[in-house]
């Protein structure tokens, strides 16, 4: 005859009625499942294929193609658009050439060439002043995500 002690029983026991433990918490066969972009998605059938939760879910509404792709450009995009909301905007009054640019009354002028930067543009500076108090000047156009080196005049 095998004897247990009670301590081993009531650890067993214990276990068993544990959510989570020898259990799945989300009920049999049921995962939960964290996309690349940090979404949870919660009781998904375990036996689901990636392609098919991907396809469900696109059908439903409740995720897009992008949420399914871990890409860092995208990932790296967002996280400079919340940068830049944080920046102050400016408008591009004047735009001559792709060369001579007026913004927040003060000239500046394209290191190389600035392509795709119309008045009326907002933009956000990532390096030097939109007072022209700077050798050299970074901006974002906001419309194009287009960078663009200056010289402060």
């Amino acid at each position: 005859m095998i004897r247990f002690s009670g301590v081993l029983i009531c650890f067993v026991a214990l276990l068993c009625l544990v959510p989570g433990v020898l259990a799945d918490q989300d009920g049999p066969g049921r995962i939960d499942v964290k996309l690349p972009n940090g979404m949870v998605v919660t009781n998904v059938p375990a036996d689901i294929t990636q392609s098919e939760l991907k396809r469900k879910l696109i059908a439903a509404g409740k995720a897009t193609a992008e949420d399914f792709s871990p890409n860092e450009k995208i990932h790296l995009e967002r996280v400079r658009q919340k940068q830049w909301e944080a920046k102050q905007r400016y408008i591009v009054e004047l735009s001559n050439n792709d060369e001579l640019f007026i913004i927040n009354g003060e000239k500046f002028e394209a290191r190389t060439y600035c392509f795709n930067i119309y008045e009326g543009d907002e933009v956000v500076f990532l390096e030097g002043s939109a007072l022209g108090v700077c050798v050299s000047a970074e901006i974002l156009n906001l419309r194009t995500n287009d960078k663009c080196s200056l010289w402060c005049e």
